[in-house]
């Protein structure tokens, strides 16, 4: 299917769909992200201009396949993957608090809001959140089942239950932004719909979610221009999540990692290049000018024999390696550079201290608690507005995520006040001055436990100033 517009109701709906770079793009982040396609097969790997493909000579003599001989033992370090682990992990380090006064919603969908057995409202959000790191934009769902159930039945049973589900820029189809930038069109192959728990056959349908030019909101499977299985909803049920700024505000936001996987390319292509050369010509051999007799066990099959004038005594010898170490370092600063574009954890820990490494703590900070706010907003739009085209409910649905993130930089904040105290110029009001502040520092995450401290700090000195004048001074004559 090839199309740029979507009919309904004889009015023509304009639809964007991804570019072959984009396409490109989007897979290449997926298999940096896995470890897959590309990085898995060794098709990312650049062939060199002279390294055999494998094939017969004009003798009938067989060519090795040199390069599909590297592809194999080629090893993909993943770096990307963890990093973009540990951003969302932080995130979900401390449970989210969740209510809701409706014990129907709580049970059919807050507890299990997806098909997948068993997933949390936690571990779809953090599922959803990797994709929108990953691919710079998802687009999620809500859904419910196309069946009407009958008078009488259950609509909180397994058979209708309402779900959520993400599609991302590589599984849709097409989209469309208004003139105000919010989403009001979604196209995605009708393979991924499963809103009746079946996949469909394998076709060009579409399954469409749409505002239509009137204001209405709708659903339906697309085949050739041909609308079936239509369905009109209270509100629109899709939500655009985006991690990054648009560089074109009609486009949706595209990942901030394309560049690093130019960098986990080239950070492949070292290392096969290291280990090809390592296994081809890093074992030194030994050279012996004239036969060796049989029985003379030299422990070591890699022997070069020739018959020279004159008396050499056997050496071993070894192909020069300056060219590994230059590959070794390259490979290490393209490491350290993939960390840095990431902010990662990793990266900031080994840093000098100083403001550049307050600074990169501080964006690390402030970048999860910006994720958390978007995620309370999202989850809010979810349960208050797209959940109630299946379910009535007047209940306020409420999530608050912890944003009390650990600084790595706290060291670097109390080694000066430990030198002031340990210089010995301080009086004892400002030493339990500066304790304060150290206490504050250390507990910045944990605020009641700071006041805690610094009121038995508190009471301490008090203790410490009445022990002073419990017994009257001697004045000497």
């Amino acid at each position: 299917m090839n199309i740029d517009k979507i009919v309904f109701e004889g009015v023509e709906y304009p639809i964007k769909t991804k570019t072959s770079q984009e396409t490109r793009d989007y897979q290449g982040l997926k298999d940096m992200y896995y470890g897959e396609g590309g990085f898995k097969n060794g098709s990312y790997l650049e062939k060199f201009p002279r390294e055999s493909e494998g094939g017969v000579d004009s003798a009938g003599n067989v060519i090795p396949n040199f390069y599909q001989n590297r592809k194999n033992r080629a090893h993909y370090e993943n770096i990307f993957g963890p990093n973009i682990d540990a951003k969302v992990g932080a995130i979900f380090a401390k449970e989210q608090v969740r209510k809701i006064e409706n014990t129907v919603v709580n049970e059919t969908f807050i507890k299990q809001p997806t098909l997948r057995r068993g997933e949390s409202m936690s571990e779809y959000q953090k599922r959803k959140l990797t994709n929108a790191k990953l691919y710079g934009s998802v687009f999620e769902i809500l859904d419910g089942s196309s069946i009407v159930p009958e008078s009488g039945a259950d609509d909180t049973s397994d058979e209708f239950r309402k779900w959520a589900y993400i599609v991302t820029p590589l599984e849709a189809y097409g989209y469309n932004i208004d003139n105000g930038g919010s989403l009001d069109l979604l196209a995605y192959p009708e393979s991924i719909d499963t809103r009746n728990g079946n996949t469909a056959d394998s076709d060009d349908a579409l399954r469409v979610w749409m505002k239509t030019i009137d204001g209405r909101y709708v659903t339906f499977k697309y085949d050739d221009e041909t609308v079936t299985d239509e369905k009109f909803l209270d509100s629109y049920p899709v939500d655009l999540v985006e991690d990054n700024t648009r560089y074109d505000s009609s486009r949706i936001a595209q990942s901030k990692y394309i560049g690093e996987f130019s960098i986990a390319r080239a950070i492949y292509n070292t290392t096969s290049w290291f280990n090809d050369s390592f296994f081809k010509n890093c074992f030194a051999f030994l050279a012996i000018n004239g036969k060796i007799p049989n029985d003379v066990d030299l422990s070591n099959s890699s022997t070069f024999m020739y018959m020279g004038e004159g008396v050499n005594a056997p050496a071993y010898v070894a192909p020069p390696v300056a060219h590994l170490e230059t590959m070794i370092k390259e490979v290490e600063r393209m490491v350290q550079q993939l960390n840095s574009n990431m902010n990662s954890v990793l990266h900031i820990s080994v840093m000098a201290s100083g403001e550049a490494r307050k600074e990169a703590d501080k964006t690390r900070i402030q970048q999860q608690k910006q994720d958390a706010k978007r995620l309370e907003e999202n989850e809010h739009w979810l349960v208050n507005v797209a959940l109630k085209n299946y379910i009535e409910f007047n209940e306020e649905y409420t999530v608050l995520y912890i944003k009390d993130y650990e600084s790595l930089t706290k060291s670097d904040e109390i080694e000066p006040l430990q030198g002031l105290i340990d210089s010995g110029a301080m009086t004892q009001d400002v030493i339990y001055a500066i304790g304060a502040d150290m206490i504050d520092i250390v507990y910045s995450s944990d605020p009641q436990r700071a006041d805690d401290l610094k009121k038995i700090q508190e009471q301490s000195q008090s203790e410490e100033q009445n022990d002073a004048f419990e017994e009257p001074p001697v004045i000497e004559e």
